[in-house]
């Protein structure tokens, strides 16, 4: 039996991803890298979500992120 995916846009392109899926998850698979090396903030369909929110904000079909990669200068 095959999971279900949704379809989002992350950064304005498809993405696929299985239903049920956190943004936590999202960013692993997205990124390919585990979650405590990744320095982004996450915008879900034009809102900031709050890191804390991550593990438990469930995706859907049609949601829409920005990930925007966190940079510090000076």
């Amino acid at each position: 039996m095959t999971a279900l995916m949704l379809e989002l846009k992350v950064n304005q392109q498809p993405f696929f991803i299985s239903a049920n899926s956190t943004v936590t998850e999202l960013l692993t698979k997205w990124s390919g890298l585990p979650l405590a090396e990744l320095k982004v903030a996450v915008a879900l369909n034009q809102q900031v979500l709050a890191k804390v929110q991550w593990p438990t904000q469930q995706l859907q079909a049609q949601d829409e992120l920005l990930i925007f990669n966190l940079v510090a200068g000076g």
